[in-house]
């Protein structure tokens, strides 16, 4: 990745677009522009007025536009997990000096595009106005510090330090979760985002932990072993097995649950972070919301992602709620199929298959068993 971008002046009204954020859609700028111009007649109303323009154009507009540019920056830190593992799998350079200092400075370059990129993220971010309800903000607010404490970590080399934002990160991420105002999209992006940053950095140390441990080792005199090498094939596995591709739905997950410990006992979160104890409607009314935004979406021939997404968050609470919800795998399914995502398409479907014990539906089970 280039180092180098022009700056942002969040008065100017032309902003650079740099190679670190290239995966912005092309209109991101011109839309931009246009939502400060927007931002500026918002200003100039009366209060009951500035209210409902407020609600009915301007907020949505504002958060997609922070959604696409959270989304852009978690592609990024997608492309340097890619390449921490792949310098974590080349084993031919752990067995000398030089190899592993190679190695060393490789990451030193990735650890500096990171530090980079996230000034570059900060810069765009602050061109855009805020949510307006006090508890987005302060949401926000606990995001940009866990995120700078994950960035001291990293400048410093600290995995103590990591670790400790890192237990901060993940509290943080219940907390978006539970918090009200957020549009549905930046909320996905901004939990996804947080994902990818720690999971990033969590093998950037484990990585460079085992590199310095070799390097040491060797200049000791002492040479790399096989139980040492194991030990990276292992780290390797793990990181490999948890990448997904982008954007994809892993049906498996969609009923499954985690305890956090808390200071007043255990909370029951689903895959998604949603907690079971804060939802507060029923399994038919999340249902019934879901068909709701489904139809409306086959309304607009499905030209409104956000209604997909509606429809899939509601099937997921679902799901929470009554695991053997065959109604929301079949409508999972769907949407899978919609949006071009035919294997998890078809892992929605073989479940709601299951689910439903119909033995009018014996024969397409063996078609998908056949393609299993």
């Amino acid at each position: 990745m280039s180092q180098s971008s022009e700056g942002v002046n969040p008065g100017s009204s032309h902003i650079h677009l740099p190679i670190a954020l290239e995966t912005l859609p092309e209109e991101w700028l011109s839309q931009q522009a246009e939502l400060r111009v927007a931002w500026e007649r918002l200003a100039e109303m009366a209060v009951p007025e500035r209210s409902a323009y407020w609600d009915t154009q301007l907020q949505a507009c504002i958060a997609r536009q922070r959604a696409d540019l959270i989304a852009a920056y978690a592609q990024s830190w997608h492309a340097h997990q890619r390449a921490l593992l792949m310098l974590g799998l080349q084993e031919s350079v752990f067995l000398n000096l030089a190899g592993i200092q190679t190695t060393l400075d490789q990451m030193q370059s990735i650890q500096l595009a990171l530090l980079h990129l996230k000034v570059t993220f900060e810069e765009l971010y602050q061109t855009l106005p805020l949510p307006i309800l006090t508890a987005t903000t302060l949401c926000l607010k606990k995001f940009w510090q866990n995120q700078a404490r994950l960035s001291d970590s990293l400048k410093m080399n600290n995995e103590t330090a990591f670790k400790m934002a890192l237990q901060a990160e993940i509290s943080w991420r219940t907390e978006l979760m539970q918090t009200e105002g957020f549009h549905l999209l930046e909320k996905s992006a901004l939990f996804q985002l947080s994902q990818i940053s720690a999971d990033t950095l969590s093998y950037y140390f484990v990585l460079r932990s085992l590199l310095t441990h070799r390097q040491r080792r060797l200049e000791s005199g002492q040479n790399i072993t096989g139980t040492d090498l194991k030990e990276l094939r292992k780290v390797n596995r793990d990181v490999g097995s948890e990448w997904e591709p982008e954007g994809a739905i892993q049906p498996e997950k969609a009923w499954k649950l985690s305890l956090i410990a808390k200071a007043e006992g255990y909370e029951v979160l689903n895959q998604w972070g949603l907690s079971l104890s804060q939802l507060n409607r029923g399994y038919l009314d999340y249902l019934k919301t879901g068909f709701y935004w489904l139809e409306q979406s086959a309304e607009q021939q499905f030209s409104q992602p956000e209604q997909l997404l509606q429809a899939t968050e509601s099937f997921y609470k679902a799901l929470s709620v009554n695991a053997y919800s065959y109604e929301s795998y079949w409508a999972l399914a769907c949407i899978c199929f919609l949006t071009g995502l035919s294997e998890q398409a078809l892992a929605f479907l073989e479940k709601a298959v299951y689910e439903t014990r119909d033995p009018g539906l014996r024969g397409l089970q063996a078609v998908l068993d056949l393609h299993a």
